[in-house]
């Protein structure tokens, strides 16, 4: 029997050709050539054996000199690759530095109509006897209150001994653009959220949440160029305490700074990836995102990024996040 964990994102983007798969919308999409347009499975409905992969960052978030630090360790366009058993519902993971993990639908801790979390092992006894030595959080982003067809966000973390901490892989991944349905002349802009955390060194609670009620993004691509360009506006609601072992958050948001990219879309396939800083007055921080293009035509996008730095408190600190969007 099919898992119905399925039906809201399992994990990490099929890369065999889906030109075989039926059933999805993009037939009537013409792409560059003369050949008949493929055809693309919505992500809900994929089953069957699938071999995935995502793009996006490796890093870990630890203290060193009693500061809380961003180290981002890999970017790379299969940051995360998985085979995944949709009649067994077993997800194996590998990554860059030998990691490994493989969960089962037994290891599934919450599920709900957005995301789907799993965690198993015992991270550090010495630390705390509850702490997962391994965790996969797969979520779907919506744009405008709509879920995406195609795309989905995957959080993989393992327990890491000499970091006192997690390092973590972050990846975007879904039903991804064909490279030969790749549009490669033109130009598109998409309508994009952006969700993530920021935190600088200071005070009891330095952590801040970003979501898209307060804050917004831009994407664009321009596919005879290969080259794409972004641009973030950040205001976050600050952590007031901790409620039950979790962070509380202000109702208002505050403006903390702005960001903007540049980057390059793959010659041979349908990922990207560049860098990204701040431009806000006082605020001096810099990183990498990495990313992809779904369903037919480059339909849809998403990135993760990450960047640290100088905070406009002046404080050392960082921001993760992801962008995701639809063309119009």
């Amino acid at each position: 029997m099919r898992h119905s964990f399925i039906s809201r994102a399992l994990v990490l983007a099929p890369l065999m050709a889906l030109a075989a798969c039926g059933g999805g919308d993009g037939a009537g999409v013409q792409s560059a050539s003369s050949n008949p347009a493929p055809s693309y499975t919505k992500f809900n409905d994929l089953s069957g054996s699938q071999t995935m992969a995502a793009s996006g960052l490796l890093y870990n978030v630890r203290s060193i000199n009693g500061a809380t630090t961003l180290t981002i360790e890999a970017v790379d366009p299969a940051i995360a690759t998985a085979n995944y058993n949709a009649t067994t519902g077993s997800v194996s993971l590998t990554g860059p530095q030998g990691r490994a993990s493989s969960f089962t639908s037994a290891d599934i801790i919450s599920q709900t109509t957005s995301a789907t979390a799993y965690q198993k092992g015992v991270g550090s006894v010495s630390v705390s006897p509850t702490i997962p030595a391994e965790r996969l959080t797969v979520s779907t982003p919506n744009v405008a209150g709509v879920d995406l067809n195609y795309t989905r966000i995957g959080s993989w973390a393992i327990w890491n001994t000499t970091y006192n901490n997690y390092q973590t892989s972050t990846g975007i991944f879904g039903v991804n653009t064909l490279s030969s349905d790749m549009p490669r002349t033109g130009s598109a802009s998409y309508n994009t959220t952006v969700v993530g955390s920021a935190l600088h060194n200071s005070g009891s609670f330095p952590t801040f949440r970003i979501d898209s009620a307060t804050s917004t993004a831009t994407f664009s691509a321009n596919f005879g160029t290969n080259s794409v360009s972004t641009a973030i506006n950040i205001s976050a609601f600050p952590q007031t305490g901790v409620s039950n072992g979790a962070a509380t958050y202000s109702t208002v948001a505050t403006p903390l700074f702005n960001m903007s990219g540049s980057g390059t879309i793959s010659s041979t396939g349908s990922t990207f990836s560049g860098t990204i800083s701040s431009t806000s007055a006082n605020t001096n921080l810099t990183g990498q995102f990495a990313g992809g293009f779904f369903g037919p035509q480059a339909a849809e996008m998403g990135y993760f990024f990450g960047a640290s730095g100088t905070m406009p408190s002046g404080y050392a600190g960082y921001v993760l996040g992801t962008v995701t969007g639809r063309k119009p």
